[in-house]
């Protein structure tokens, strides 16, 4: 049984407690329409790696049948005063913080969990704290619902790929085997 974005915000609870270190590339894990698992590494060191990573990460959403993901990864948040007009973004707001986004995305939508860093540790933001919405890149991997493709072109597709994605170092779980060879 697929795991709803509420567990995939659990695994990604854990996965913090034992695995974040500050500077860590970001974690992005597709599960496939077939229940299986896709990791894709997302190392960039600048904007436009950044895009040419999430670029592939939508290529291989769409090769693998991804529908539903979790993406964990630094980021920046603002805090709007309730009595702001103008909410700048992120990356324009001076008073801005990092932080860490665990999104758990799906087609019908968004969840998530955020995590201030203090002194390099990480806590979880209360639940009572509001956030107003999940948004920007790192929701926006799973291709439209007129785009996905069918089952048997995405398997042809993918021993076309292999290789591109052994490249690119992705990891792909089928059957409980790693498929990668």
């Amino acid at each position: 049984m697929k795991p709803t974005l509420k567990e995939l915000l659990e695994y990604a609870d854990e996965w913090l407690k034992t695995n974040w270190e500050y500077g860590r590339p970001p974690l992005l894990m597709g599960i496939t329409e077939e229940s299986e698992i896709v990791f894709i590494p997302l190392v960039f060191r600048d904007y436009k790696e950044k895009q040419n990573a999430l670029i592939n990460a939508r290529i291989a959403f769409a090769v693998f049948g991804v529908d539903r993901y979790l993406s964990i990864s630094e980021s920046w948040m603002s805090f709007a005063k309730p009595s702001a007009d103008i909410i700048p973004t992120p990356s324009r707001d001076p008073n801005r913080t990092e932080v860490v986004m665990a999104l758990a995305v799906d087609r019908n939508g968004t969840d998530g969990q955020v995590y201030t860093i203090s002194n390099g540790l990480l806590e979880k933001m209360p639940s009572d704290e509001e956030v107003s919405s999940f948004s920007g890149t790192f929701t926006e991997l799973l291709p439209e619902e007129s785009k996905r493709i069918p089952k048997l072109l995405r398997d042809e597709l993918f021993r076309k790929l292999k290789h591109h994605f052994k490249r690119e170092q992705f990891k792909f779980v089928r059957g409980g085997k790693n498929d990668d060879q």
